[in-house]
């Protein structure tokens, strides 16, 4: 009596193709939410860097960096 065994399939290089495309937008996917994730970040800095005490941080940081090298 033979056996067969399923645990490794023989792997047709059709099935393999598939298994590519399948994966393809998995990448786009990971793309998306990399670019909103920086879109946000940006967006938060942005809204950070309009404000007026953050203007007077660095002011300051390039006063004092002047000072020091002159």
């Amino acid at each position: 009596m033979t056996t067969i065994s399923l645990r490794h399939p023989v792997r047709t290089r059709r099935s393999v193709l598939a298994r590519r495309r399948d994966e393809r937008g998995l990448s786009t996917a990971e793309y998306a939410v990399g670019t909103l994730g920086a879109c946000s970040i940006a967006g938060i800095l942005l809204k950070v860097a309009g404000s007026d005490w953050f203007m007077d941080i660095i002011k300051l940081i390039i006063e004092t960096a002047f000072k020091a090298f002159l």
